[in-house]
């Protein structure tokens, strides 16, 4: 695996696989692990860009393949925008790796070329500016944006802000399909979280809620949920999740076959 993991919490509880959105590591999963009735342990791998430079040279499709290979070892799979799209792919392009999916704030992929189009040169252009501008001075009008509702990181964005433009164009939104109907004919079970303040993303959860089988849970925040309401965020998860007791059940026979 080229992909550097962390495994947050317990070490023989049932493990939640957790990819962490654009400029964020798994430091940004820690404080879920605190919310009150939380049992899991979280597998967080760093994605390309974000700080482990083996993993820098990755395309796509590899990318897919490893999220796939971690999600095989894992109750669940947990995505946070970059981390949800890079999720449902891998789910699309991997479907009997997966099990269960929660995608908390991800874009439902471009409808049309000239959508697409657009996307390329508003995610291009934002990446060129983090490139002139610096993580810091960048990061600071990137959390003005309606859509954080006045959310701002508990930490300083980290990171290399050349690496950072890369995996923003490498995995930027335009570079996926659009998911609508392979959500349409999903038939496992998925989670679907949004901040009801995101209003793009609210958009996105509205249609995914008239169109697929998902559970949604609108929490009252901005884009990053997770952040925002880490114990609204695990109690959505923990309800969606079977008990701990019945996914140890489920694991005991694998550990008598091997």
């Amino acid at each position: 695996m080229t992909l550097n993991s962390h495994l947050l919490g317990p070490q023989d509880a049932p493990k939640l696989l957790w990819i962490h959105g654009w400029m964020g590591t798994e430091a940004d999963a820690a404080p879920l692990l605190q919310s009150p009735g939380w049992s899991r342990a979280l597998l967080c791998p760093r994605l390309p860009g974000h700080g482990d430079p083996a993993a820098d040279a990755m395309e796509l499709p590899e990318l897919l393949a490893e999220l796939a290979e971690l999600a095989r070892g894992c109750e669940a799979a947990a995505g946070y925008s970059m981390g949800g799209r890079l999720l449902m792919m891998a789910a699309l392009a991997h479907p009997d790796a997966f099990s269960r999916l929660i995608v908390e704030s991800a874009f439902l992929g471009p409808q049309s070329a000239q959508e697409r189009l657009e996307r390329r040169e508003r995610e291009c252009a934002r990446a060129q500016r983090l490139r002139e501008e610096g993580l810091q001075r960048f990061s600071e009008h990137w959390y003005d944006a309606p859509m954080w509702a006045g959310f701002r990181p508990r930490q300083a964005r980290m990171g290399d802000a050349s690496a950072l433009a890369s995996a923003l164009e490498c995995f930027g939104s335009y570079r996926q399909p659009d998911l609508r109907p392979w959500l349409k004919t999903l038939r496992k079970p998925l989670l679907w979280i949004c901040g009801e303040q995101d209003l793009l993303y609210r958009e996105q959860a509205d249609w995914v809620a008239k169109h697929s089988d998902a559970r949604l849970a609108i929490l009252p925040a901005g884009h990053n949920v997770h952040a925002a309401l880490p114990e609204a965020w695990a109690e959505a998860v923990t309800s969606f999740l079977p008990p701990v007791s019945q996914t140890l059940l489920h694991l005991e026979p694998r550990k008598q076959e091997q």
